[in-house]
């Protein structure tokens, strides 16, 4: 199952518990815009996508591309993603390091 542009827009505003009028306020645009893009009614501008893109810190590619919703839909707990957000920006010493103790974490869990 693929999901469209704004499909994806309303998992991501979900994801963070806002409502579109939150998320309107927030990119300092019409309230009444949001219902239109996530029924796909309007495409937001260019501007907007990367707006959008960098507040859900996202790709751009990933947001816009045609996707598997298994494929994007893997993270759907936020503090998984605040977490993931903060790995993201290690170093790839330490980024390593915080995958090898996840996964030995993991392992003995499930051993």
């Amino acid at each position: 199952m693929e999901l469209s542009l704004g499909q994806k827009i309303m998992v991501l505003r979900k994801k963070q518990n806002m409502t579109q009028k939150d998320l309107a306020k927030l990119l300092n645009i019409n309230p009444s815009n949001f219902p239109n893009y996530e029924s796909g009614k309007y495409s937001p501008s260019i501007d907007m996508l990367v707006k959008l893109a960098d507040y859900f810190n996202v790709s751009l590619d990933s947001l816009v591309r045609d996707k598997d919703a298994d494929e994007w839909l893997t993270i759907k707990d936020a503090g998984l993603i605040q977490l993931t957000k903060k790995v993201d920006q290690l170093d790839e010493k330490n980024k390593d390091m915080v995958k090898g103790l996840m996964e030995s974490y993991l392992h003995n869990l499930q051993n």
